[in-house]
């Protein structure tokens, strides 16, 4: 009744008990789903007869159903917080005149403090239909630390056998480089030390059935991704991918024009 705790009569009052509860004279579990998440004690020397019982199960069923409904609105509000973020990116994305705003604005408004830089990589492939080369072709780096490698930076085929973390062909989280086991020693040796690589994100991007690229997230301290970070970073993907194909489609038929052009005005000299 908005009264403070110290009004409260004694008995009212929330406070640590000194009695050890595996003594209590009852204990009923809490449970949600068929699923006992924790337990109520009853602290006294003489348990309660049936009619105390019978109020005592019956709050302690409540308590479970509340919690459960809390649960449910905690989840209820993290969608929809999730989903409003997921709305904005894609906003961010879709608005991205070339391939430097649009690493910009996925890094910045996904929102993880410790990214510094992030690379966007496309795969080359040969005759065989294996990748051939990797090629830095947008980056971003928000100015502390060591720098992002610049744009147009470009790795054979033997440089990628040792960096296979890059290449990856699913999503990949590393919390702390320097203790993954999942880092073979040469990409600790000349990747993660030389640039003091601590936690990565790669976001493996994907034409049809085929990888184009990745978007590679890199921090200089370590990091644990959450599940949301993780589900929201992953959903982006194929957005991210068509925005990526349009523009190096786009680039290409430029380039064709650009050619066709001067063969035209060589052929009318």
């Amino acid at each position: 009744e908005g009264r403070s705790p110290s009004a409260l009569p004694p008995e009212h009052v929330v406070q640590p008990v000194d009695q050890d509860p595996e003594t209590a004279s009852l204990t009923l579990p809490i449970t949600t789903r068929d699923q006992a998440i924790g337990k109520v004690s009853i602290l006294g020397s003489e348990k309660p007869d049936n009619a105390s019982l019978e109020i005592v199960n019956s709050v302690v069923k409540r308590l479970g159903d509340h919690i459960e409904s809390l649960r449910q609105y905690d989840q209820t509000q993290s969608a929809l917080a999730q989903s409003e973020k997921l709305f904005q990116v894609s906003g961010q994305i879709t608005q991205a005149t070339n391939l430097q705003e649009l690493v910009s604005a996925t890094v910045t408004t996904l929102g993880i403090p410790v990214v510094n830089r992030a690379l966007l990589i496309a795969f080359q492939y040969g005759e065989a239909g294996d990748p051939e080369q990797l090629t830095i072709i947008g980056n971003w780096w928000n100015g502390t630390g060591h720098e992002a490698t610049p744009v147009g930076t470009r790795y054979s085929r033997d440089v990628m056998r040792v960096m296979p973390m890059f290449i990856s062909p699913t999503p990949v989280f590393f919390d702390d480089v320097f203790i993954d086991k999942r880092v073979d020693p040469t990409t600790m040796e000349l990747v993660a030390k030389r640039l003091n690589l601590r936690s990565v994100a790669v976001l493996p991007l994907y034409s049809a059935s085929r990888q184009i690229g990745a978007l590679v997230l890199e921090g200089e301290e370590t990091h644990t991704f959450t599940q949301e970070e993780i589900r929201l970073f992953s959903s982006l993907a194929p957005q991210i991918a068509t925005v990526v194909q349009n523009r190096r489609q786009f680039e290409t038929a430029q380039r064709q024009a650009e050619r066709e052009a001067m063969v035209n005005a060589i052929n009318q000299k």
